[in-house]
This record gives structure tokens, C-alpha cells and sequence, in this order.
């Protein structure tokens, strides 16, 4: 089976809050993910005076998320981070929540799809992941280069900006999951994937330019079945 990623629900949220919970897509925000399919989180969080705060995340779907990378913006008010889940066999309808416990911050979003064609117990390959940011706003992604992608693997890449309103371009070849702006203060997110795996990933903005931070990650396809030989119950008539 090829890699298929495919966006469920997200949330963009302005207001100063110690959690963010889905509320678009779905069904007000809420899914039901697929029986033992693994599922990845984005999340975007921003704060002024301090660094943001790394969230976890919490839901009712029955999934268990794990910190797979965050970046931390260059200007240290911007805060990316990657998470994984692994397939369950009943998982339950319900909402994404990235939680920072007593921790306000001042925007975020948060943004959950799921895989298909990866590799049930290891989605992403971490021994294969970069993050970046730059140290002035640009129009353009910081540069990461991944190590060498195993023949039939694809790569997965999120990004975040800051001050930008006019969402993102992705390279050719690569298929956009979602793109997103939050306003006061203006941030947006996208992520994105290349099922025949890139080393280089890219995105570009309009004149618009922010701050960045960008998570680029090797996607591990599922391995491939062996077929079973038919069984021939009168060999001998092989030989004639």
C-alpha cells in the first residue's frame, strides 16, 4: 500500500488559554479514527514574555499521542511540535486536546490526521528527523536536509510562521494537508508530505515574511507482504 496522509480536525485558536481543543472538521472537531491506524498531531503555540510551553496532548479517542520533535522559533516566541499515534483496534469518536497544564498562552492550533502504508509500530523514523528555525524572517523555510530516505519511504514536514496571513507554497511533488492562519498575534501552520520521500523539504510564503520554524521527518512505509505460494496438491502433474 503507498503512503496516504490525510488531515481529520484542527482548531486555530486567538484567545489566552492553558489548552486547545479540535473544533473544525469532523464533526465540530471531533472523529473517529480508523481501527489500528497510526495518527500524527501537529501543534503550534505562542507566547510574548516567556518561551512557549511544550504541550502534551490529551484526548478522548481512544489514541495515546507521543512526542516525536518541537522547534522553538528563533525569536523564541513561536513553538512547533510533532506527535505520533499508534493505531488502536477500537478506538472512540471524539476531540485532540494540546494541554499545558497551568501554562497560559497566548494563541495556538492544533492539527490531526492520520497514515496509511506506514509502518504500524514506528510511523515516523526518528533516527531520521530535523528541525530548524531561522534568525530573521524570510520569505522562505530554513534549510534541513535529511539523511538519505529508504527506497519506498516518503517524507512528512510541518511549518510555522510568524506574521504571516497568506498561508504557504509547497514544493512540487508534495502534497499539502492543511494551511492555516490565527490572527492577534498571526501565525500560520501547514504540513505536508511526499510520499517518495525528499531529503530537502520547502516552503514559501508571500511577501509577508515571519519568523520560522519547520520539522522535516523520514516517513517509514509498512513492509511489504510476502506472497504465499499456492499450494499444488498433484505435484507429479508439474513433470509432465
Amino acid at each position: 500500500m503507498a503512503i496516504l496522509l490525510t488531515h481529520k480536525v484542527s482548531i486555530h485558536d486567538l484567545t489566552d488559554a492553558t489548552s486547545y481543543t479540535t473544533n473544525t472538521g469532523g464533526s465540530a472537531g471531533s472523529f473517529t479514527p480508523a481501527a489500528n491506524t497510526t495518527h500524527y498531531c501537529v501543534v503550534e503555540n505562542r507566547k510574548t514574555a516567556t518561551a512557549p510551553d511544550t504541550p502534551t496532548i490529551t484526548t478522548t479517542t481512544g489514541l495515546t499521542f507521543t512526542q516525536i520533535a518541537t522547534q522553538l522559533s528563533g525569536n523564541s516566541v513561536m513553538l512547533l511540535t510533532l506527535f505520533e499515534a499508534l493505531g488502536v483496534p477500537s478506538p472512540t469518536n471524539g476531540t485532540v486536546t494540546a494541554d499545558f497544564g497551568a501554562n497560559t498562552q497566548i494563541a495556538g492550533s492544533v492539527h490531526v490526521g492520520e497514515m496509511t502504508g506506514v509502518d504500524l509500530s514506528n510511523p515516523f523514523k526518528t533516527a531520521n528527523v530535523q528541525t530548524a528555525n531561522d534568525g530573521s524572517s524570510s520569505t522562505s523555510s530554513p534549510a534541513i536536509t535529511l539523511a538519505a530516505i529508504a527506497a519506498g519511504n516518503g517524507t512528512f514536514a510541518a511549518y510555522a510562521q510568524t506574521l504571516n496571513a497568506g498561508g504557504h507554497n509547497q514544493e512540487a511533488g508534495w502534497t499539502e494537508l492543511f494551511d492555516g492562519t490565527h490572527a492577534s498575534p498571526i501565525s500560520n501552520v501547514s504540513t505536508a508530505f511526499r510520499a517518495d520521500g525528499d531529503t530537502t523539504p520547502t516552503a514559501t510564503a508571500p511577501a509577508t515574511a515571519g519568523r520560522w520554524c519547520v520539522i522535516g521527518i523520514e516517513l517509514e512505509a509498512e513492509a511489504a507482504v510476502a506472497a504465499v505460494p499456492k499450494f499444488n496438491p498433484y505435484p507429479q502433474l508439474l513433470a509432465h
